[in-house]
Parts: C-alpha cells; structure tokens; sequence
C-alpha cells in the first residue's frame, strides 16, 4: 500500500455504533495528535512519556513519521470519529540485523474504549503489516500493569518475551515492561 498524506484507508464501526476512520497521518495533524496525548498524560494513562507537549514539539515527532513513512520505514495512522483524532496506531521497522522487526503501538483517548477500537484497530496494523511488509516480528511494551492491553494483545497472538521490573515509575509507584512479540 502506498503512502499517502490523510488518505483513508478503513472505516471502522464500534460496537456502540459510531464509526471511526483511520487514515494516514497529514502535517495538519499535529495539533489533534498533541491534544490526545496532552489528555492521556493528564489521566496518567500507561505512557511512556509524563509531560505535556507543546505543538512545536508534536510537529517535529509527526514531521519525522511522515519522512519514515515516506521512506517505507513506518506506517502511522489516526484514528478519528466525527473529524477529531481519537486515536494513534502504527509500526516502526528496525535497521540492519532487525530490519524484519517492527516495533507497533496504539494509544486511544478513554471515551473510546472498550467499544472494540483497540481489537479493530490492532486487527487492522497486523493485516496491513502482513500485508504489505516483509515483517517477521511484532514487538511491542507495555506497562505490566496494563491488564487490559496486555489481555488484547495476548488475544492476538502476542506473548511475553522479557520483563524489565522497575522500568516506569508513575506517581511514585514502580511498573515493570513487558516486551511482547507475535510471530508472523
């Protein structure tokens, strides 16, 4: 599949009925991306990062995704629902030895889950990888606490392939990462 800014590529319908769209990231972007992460990072959601972004900043991360994409070395999609980002999913190839790995994840904001948008969405990244890359492996972390993800992504084929206790520290309070891997 080729690479094209803001191009829709799936529609997906929620098991509550509304419909979202996912689509090839656009530099207009930059602005939605920020606001998502920006209120994950105010519900302490299982990020890695734990400050706010300012949009000059989430312009140069979705400047380098569109060069990467356009390079063939990542694919990244937002996700939306009535034109307002929701949602970001994607995968990153490695280099050299790991260039048969990519590296995927997703964040979606809390009003959309647990309306089967992350099993679509996942769904969605794993056809469209195998589909269109010569990618091996999926690896992906994840915050051992993360009960739900890790519960999805194991629904997916994915298993536990190393944990690194203490890795995050939220609030005060330590989490081990997981590192997950599906076999393609």
């Amino acid at each position: 599949m080729k690479f094209k800014e803001g191009k829709i590529i799936e529609k997906l319908e929620l098991e509550d009925g509304r419909e979202v769209v996912a689509r090839f990231v656009k530099p207009s972007d930059a602005r939605g991306l920020m606001l998502l992460t920006n209120s994950l990072v105010d519900e302490n959601a299982f990020l890695t990062r734990m400050e706010h972004h300012s949009l000059a900043q989430e312009k140069r991360i979705v400047k380098e995704y569109l060069k990467d994409s356009k390079k063939g070395k990542a694919v990244s999609f937002v996700l939306e629902s009535n034109k307002k980002i929701i949602g970001s999913i994607g995968g990153t190839c490695q280099d050299g030895a790991m260039s048969h790995v990519i590296d995927i994840g997703i964040v979606i904001h809390k009003g959309f889950r647990g309306v089967g948008l992350g099993k679509k969405s996942l769904k969605f990244l794993i056809d469209l990888i195998k589909k269109n890359t010569r990618a091996e492996i999926l690896r992906l972390h994840v915050y051992g606490s993360n009960k739900h993800a890790i519960s999805l992504y194991k629904r997916f084929g994915f298993r536990e392939v190393g944990i690194v206790k203490k890795c995050y520290k939220l609030k005060g309070k330590y989490h081990s990462r997981l590192i997950m891997v599906k076999y393609l």
